[in-house]
C-alpha cells in the first residue's frame, strides 16, 4: 500500500518525503529494504539506511523482485525491461506492464537474493541509459 501510495504523483505523504528532503527513490528503497540491520529506522535514529547487500543475506534465502509505476516511463519500454532482465515471453510482460500500471506495482519473479539483487541492478542501469525514472525494487520473499 505505501508503495502505490509514494507512486502517485500528487500523493501528499510524497509531497511531506519530499519537504524533508526523501526522495521517493529513498522511500522505495527504504520500504524494500525495510529496517537496517543494526535495529536503527533510519532518519528516525539519524542513520541513514543501509539496504541489505549479497554478504548481509543467509544462502538459500529468496528476494521478489517488483517494478514501480511512474507517469514517465513509456509502457512499452516496461515491456521491453521485461522480454530483455525477467526473460518473459510477450504475453507475460504485457500482462505485469499492465498489472504494474494499473496497481502501481507488479511483481516480476522470485529469484535467490543474489540473482534478485542483480536483475534489480541491471534494471535500474539500463532504465537509467535509456533516461527513463523506473524504479525496481527487492524485498525478502516470504515464500522462502
Amino acid at each position: 500500500m505505501l508503495v502505490q501510495i509514494f507512486a502517485e504523483r500528487e500523493s501528499h505523504t510524497a509531497y511531506l518525503l519530499e519537504e524533508q528532503g526523501m526522495t521517493r527513490y529513498d522511500a522505495a528503497s527504504y520500504i524494500s529494504h525495510g529496517i537496517a540491520k543494526d535495529g536503527s529506522h533510519g532518519h528516525a535514529s539519524g542513520k541513514e539506511p543501509k539496504p541489505p547487500t549479497i554478504l548481509d543475506e543467509p544462502s538459500g534465502l529468496l528476494a521478489e523482485v517488483w517494478l514501480l509505476n511512474d507517469d514517465y516511463t513509456p509502457m512499452e519500454f516496461v515491456v521491453h525491461v521485461l522480454e530483455r532482465v525477467f526473460d518473459k515471453d510477450r504475453e507475460a510482460a504485457t500482462r505485469i506492464m499492465l498489472e504494474i500500471h494499473n496497481e502501481g506495482v507488479g511483481t516480476c519473479g522470485v529469484y535467490p537474493f543474489d540473482v534478485a539483487d542483480a536483475k534489480v541492478t541491471e534494471v535500474r542501469d539500463f532504465a537509467r541509459r535509456h533516461q527513463h525514472p523506473l524504479q525496481c525494487v527487492l524485498e525478502r520473499s516470504s515464500s522462502a
